[in-house]
């Protein structure tokens, strides 16, 4: 969920993920 669903967002946080 959160930015992992969102292309763009994942993009620009993939440490995130």
């Amino acid at each position: 969920g959160g930015c992992c669903s969102h292309p763009a967002c994942f993009a620009s946080n993939p440490d995130y993920c």
